[in-house]
C-alpha cells in the first residue's frame, strides 16, 4: 500500500512540472511569453520566441527579413498594446521598422493571428 502511495505521490509531481511555463491565458500579455512555432495553412513555417522582458527571436525572417540591403534589422522587440494587439519593432544600427498585428484568439497553447490581411496560427513549442 506504501509503494502504491508514494507511485501516485511521483507521478502527480512529475506531471505538475511537465510544462516549462507558467501561463495565464486570461491575459495575452502572459499567454504570448513563451517560444511558438507558426504555421501559414496548416505547414509549419518557422518559430517565434516572445520573452518575458520584451524582446522577440525569431527564425526565418519571419516578420521581417533578416535584412534589407546592406541594413540587417538583429535586434526585435514587442509589446502588447490590448487583448487584441500586438506591436513588434525591429532595429539595426541605422534604421527602426515597426508594425501591429492583430490576435483574432488566444489560449496558452494557441494564437490566431492576421497581419496584413493574412491570418496565420501560432501553436506552443513543445519540448
Amino acid at each position: 500500500m506504501r509503494t502504491l502511495i508514494a507511485v501516485l505521490f511521483i507521478g502527480l509531481g512529475l506531471s505538475s512540472c511537465s510544462k516549462d511555463f507558467d501561463c495565464n491565458d486570461s491575459t495575452l500579455s502572459s499567454a504570448i511569453v513563451g517560444e511558438w512555432s507558426v504555421r501559414y495553412f496548416g505547414v509549419g513555417i518557422g518559430r517565434m520566441d516572445f520573452k518575458a522582458d520584451g524582446t522577440l527571436e525569431e527564425n526565418a525572417g519571419l516578420l521581417f527579413s533578416i535584412q534589407f540591403g546592406d541594413v540587417e534589422y538583429d535586434r526585435k522587440y514587442y509589446e502588447v498594446l490590448s487583448e487584441t494587439q500586438v506591436y513588434i519593432r525591429a532595429e539595426s544600427e541605422t534604421d527602426t521598422v515597426d508594425f501591429e498585428f492583430d490576435v483574432l484568439s488566444f489560449d496558452c497553447e494557441r494564437m490566431e493571428i492576421e497581419v496584413d490581411g493574412n491570418s496565420a496560427a501560432l501553436v506552443r513549442k513543445s519540448l
